[in-house]
């Protein structure tokens, strides 16, 4: 049994509670019950959020299923978000270990919707091997890890338009002078002058620029070069 709480810091779980459901929710495990469980864990969330994928690896129909819950202090690293993930895909632990973390990095990772962070978060994967045929190794091992990485990249833009007091979702790609130095740190720092005081609120409600605000956190880091950055407000297509 694998636990994962949230809810209001300091306030310990009514385990006794807990204990008397514990036989009426393993009656009630089913294969198709992922709506169930997805509205379950929701705490201030308005809507369940759920991601199913279906490609072919190595000859076999591979499925990816995954859901989350979270609607705020999602910064940094996902903070008080609750992710899951199971999918029917034969691969190793270790593998299924590194696929995960190699996916989260750009996904839940990179997210945030009020800056703020909190004390527990939890991403858990499991793979049954059902789906049968040989361990995903190589170029299999490297599509499954592309696919998990979309599917989470669906649940993150999904717990961002379910924020609380979310009215605009704005994804913001940097390219940093050395981006494996300081392209993520350079993003939060960019990401806290937006949204700390009111007038980057007002700009976003809005659906302002806030270019002098992009440049002036970049600035701070020393993260511009010699060029005229550039700057683009619009939609963003999004991963396919």
């Amino acid at each position: 049994m694998l636990v994962a709480s949230t809810g209001v810091i300091g306030l310990p779980l009514d385990m006794p509670s807990i204990a008397d459901g514990l036989p009426k929710v393993a009656s009630n495990l089913r294969s198709r019950n992922i709506s169930q469980f997805a509205e379950a864990i929701l705490t201030t969330d308005k809507n369940a959020k759920i991601s199913q994928r279906r490609i072919a690896i190595g000859g076999k129909r591979v499925t990816i299923l995954g859901c989350t819950k979270g609607a705020g202090m999602s910064a940094p690293d996902m903070a008080t978000t609750l992710s899951f993930v199971v999918t029917d895909a034969k691969v190793s632990p270790k593998a299924l270990q590194e696929a995960l973390g190699t996916s989260v990095v750009p996904t839940f990772n990179a997210i945030s919707v009020d800056g703020n962070s909190s004390t527990n978060d939890m991403i858990l994967a499991m793979a049954s091997g059902s789906a049968g045929g040989n361990s995903l190794r190589g170029a299999d091992s490297r599509e499954f890890t592309a696919s998990l990485t979309n599917s989470l990249d669906d649940l993150a833009r999904k717990l961002m338009r379910d924020g609380e007091g979310v009215h605009h979702v704005r994804c913001r790609h940097l390219r940093a002078r050395d981006p494996q130095r300081s392209g993520r740190q350079a993003g939060r720092a960019n990401h806290c002058q937006l949204t700390a005081g009111k007038a980057g609120h007002c700009r976003l409600r809005s659906k302002l620029g806030p270019y002098s605000r992009c440049c002036r956190a970049l600035g701070r880091r020393n993260e511009l070069g010699q060029d005229q950055p550039s700057h683009r407000l619009g939609p963003h297509p999004g991963r396919r």
